[in-house]
Order: C-alpha cells, then structure tokens, then sequence
C-alpha cells in the first residue's frame, strides 16, 4: 500500500506490496506492447501504395480506427504537437518513408509531446482513472489468452542485461503496427489526452489521501494477501536482488495484475480520486521509483 505519509517504521511489508503492484503496472505498459504482432507481414509498407500524393496527412497515411481516434484527439488537446507530426510526415512521404517511418514519428509524438498534458490529467475527473484502469485490465487479460510467457516474470528479466538499442529493436520488432500492442498504445494515448483535457476545462481539486483512504488502502491490501502470489512477494521481504528475481520467475504478473486492478476499482469513489491524483504527483516526483530501489524492488524484475 502507497503511504502518503512516506515510508513509516513498521510499515515495511506495505511498501512491499506497493513495489508488487508498481511492478504489475509496469508489466502491463511495457509487456503488452512487447506481445507478438496481430499484422500477417512485419514488411514495411511504402507510403506510395497507400497514396500516391506529394503530401500526406497522419489520417492518410495510417488509417486504423485507434490511430485516426488518437490523432483526432490530439488536434484538440495539443494542436501544436498535432499541426508538426502531420508536417513531418509530409516531409517523410516525400523523401520515400515506408510505414515503420510513419508509425515511428507518431510514437515519438507520444514520447515527446504526452508530458506535457500530464499536469492537467491529475485534475480530470476520476471517472478517466476507471477507464484507465478496465484498460490496463483487459489489455492484461488480452495477454493471457495470448499465452503465459508474456505474463512470466522471466520473460522480462532477460531485458535487464541489454542495452537501450536493444530493447528498442527488440520493440520496433514485436510492436509492429497493426499489433495487439500497437492498438492498445493508441487507445491508452487518446484516454490520456481526453483525461488531460477534462482536467484543463473542468479541473477537479483533489486533497492528500485520508485516514479514511489509508484504512480502504489496508482493506484492499488485506484482501490481496489471501492471493498466493501476492503472499509469495510479501514473503520476500528483506530478501537480497537475486532471490527476489528468481522467486518472481514463475509469478503470473498478468494475473497478479488482473486481482490488483479490480481491487482497485472497488476501493470508494473519493479514495479512487485522491489515490488518483496523488499517484501522478509521486510519479512525476519520481517517488516511487526511490521506493522501489530502496527496497530492492527492481530486482524483482531482474533490474539493477
């Protein structure tokens, strides 16, 4: 469980739990985008066989509901970021771009542009957190029907060992367009936009989490225990980088996640608000990464 507070003497089994379900979510961005790609050919495709125009558009030159839905969205909440992504493609489909080339300039929008909505997402209604959240859920039930080893802890901890380039093209090749991972981006990215716009037009006001809160929190945290992964990774309490790895080796994470995030969304409205924005504020601090390498906790994903 997240303290607001910071980390209390005593308290040491809640932040592990809290390490647990950082870890979960971490999983769920980063491994649903690395799942196999839906597309039947990974070939990239020049922009010349979708249009044979000397100018071309985001909508023209990818067209899928999920992309021409986020781009959409994107004119509306940042105009700028849209207005040079569609001048960079242009400029790409003229110099010979295939749609590996395209699809890269929008993820880099993403990349780019994206921080800099997140102020005003943490004052959206929280309603954009549920959506958020069944999101997450169903992209991690997506992973498991997909098979266990995107859900296996082992599965990541290879990651550890290779370098930025690596991993980049380890993505460029799984998280093709027209993947699983791809769409599911997409959808997120628009959430986020349409959450970052509420926010700006209608922000709400949300106080630092309560002593009410912190009891939903201990309820919630409580019933996750009865969950025998959830008991195994309390039990690694004060275990050393290297055990924690290799007991999260056989964790289904995309499970662990499943029971998290429906724990979650059962916890009060107001206690989903406050949790809601004061999640974004430690992740922006960077918060909760200090807590989870003070406690080892990226170890249990194989990191350093």
């Amino acid at each position: 469980m997240y303290d607001a507070r910071g980390p209390q003497t005593g308290n040491n089994s809640n932040l592990i739990f809290g390490a647990a379900i950082i870890a979960v979510i971490a999983i769920a961005f980063f491994g649903i985008l690395m799942m196999p790609s839906g597309s039947k050919s990974n070939a990239p495709v020049p922009m010349a066989a979708v249009s044979n125009t000397g100018s071309l558009s985001v909508l023209g030159a990818l067209d899928d509901p999920s992309t021409v839905k986020f781009v959409s969205t994107l004119k509306r909440v940042a105009p700028d970021a849209a207005n040079r992504l569609d001048s960079e493609i242009s400029d790409a489909v003229k110099r010979g771009a295939d749609q590996k080339e395209v699809v890269n300039l929008v993820l880099q929008v993403i990349q780019d542009d994206m921080p800099a909505v997140m102020k005003h997402v943490a004052k959206s209604d929280v309603k954009h957190f549920d959506k958020m959240v069944l999101h997450m859920k169903t992209g991690l039930q997506k992973m498991q029907g997909g098979g266990e080893k995107w859900c296996k802890g082992a599965t990541y901890e290879k990651f550890a060992d290779q370098n930025p380039v690596q991993v980049q093209r380890m993505i460029e090749r799984e998280f093709g367009y027209g993947s699983v991972g791809y769409e599911w981006s997409m959808d997120l990215s628009t959430l986020i936009l349409e959450a970052a716009e509420d926010g700006r037009t209608n922000p709400q006001s949300y106080g630092k989490l309560t002593a009410r809160d912190e009891q939903a929190l201990q309820g919630l945290m409580f019933k996750m225990i009865g969950d025998p992964q959830v008991m195994k990774l309390m039990t690694m309490q004060g275990a050393s980088k290297a055990e924690m790895a290799k007991a999260s080796r056989n964790i289904n994470f995309c499970a662990l996640g499943v029971t998290a995030l429906s724990a979650v969304n059962g916890l009060p409205q107001e206690t989903r608000g406050r949790l809601w924005a004061e999640g974004l504020r430690q992740a922006g601090s960077g918060d909760f990464e200090k807590q989870m390498r003070s406690m080892g906790g990226m170890g249990m994903l194989g990191g350093s």
